[in-house]
């Protein structure tokens, strides 16, 4: 696996220090939903530009060489669906996903697509991966380029309402208590063993 670029280590350094504060700050300021890339232009920034719903986004990646966005999910009463679609217009791409890491990639994300060609992720908001409380979530998305040389691709993010009933509710009560569950395991990793 090739090494990262000094470029790519600095903007992990300096995400990780504008996180260490706040998970979700990257959101902060967007109440629906922003697409930020990690790309060469200096426009490109982090918090990005709004970017509506169901609004494409066309891009290209280098053979095992990264893409990096963000979608941030205003948080209601209700959960939604993330519906994350990559489309190979040439090449072929593998699609990391986490709720958590914000440069999700190989062996770091919650979630992995990888099919030949054209890539689909339907995320229920209430799986344990997402933060319950604040006003808004993040979705960070990694792009793998696993052809040689260039893969152009198409990025289509959609945020649908899922309803308000009993089967949703009763997977958001189970989903919770995993999300507890997994919060507490975390903590009894970092604390310090006794002797």
């Amino acid at each position: 696996m090739r090494a990262l670029r000094p470029t790519c280590l600095a903007l992990l350094a300096a995400l990780h220090s504008l996180l260490a504060d706040d998970q979700a700050n990257w959101c902060a300021g967007f109440d629906e939903v922003v697409l930020t890339i990690d790309g060469p232009s200096p426009a490109s920034r982090v918090g990005g530009s709004r970017l509506s719903p169901n609004m494409t986004f066309n891009s290209s990646v280098l053979e095992d060489a990264y893409a990096f966005y963000q979608v941030c999910v205003a948080r209601h009463t209700h959960e939604h669906a993330i519906e994350v679609d990559v489309v190979a217009v040439t090449g072929d791409t593998t699609l990391f996903l986490s709720a958590e890491n914000p440069l999700p990639q190989r062996g770091h994300s919650s979630w992995i697509a990888q099919q030949r060609g054209n890539d689909h992720v339907s995320l229920p908001t209430y799986l344990p991966e997402f933060a319950r409380d604040g006003p808004r979530m993040a979705l960070y998305i990694g792009v793998l380029g696993v052809a040689p040389g260039a893969s152009n691709f198409t990025l289509t993010v959609a945020i649908k309402d899922l309803p308000e009933n009993s089967d949703i509710r009763l997977r958001q009560e189970y989903y919770d208590k995993s999300r507890r569950s997994l919060l507490e395991t975390r903590r009894l990793r970092r604390a310090p063993s006794m002797p």
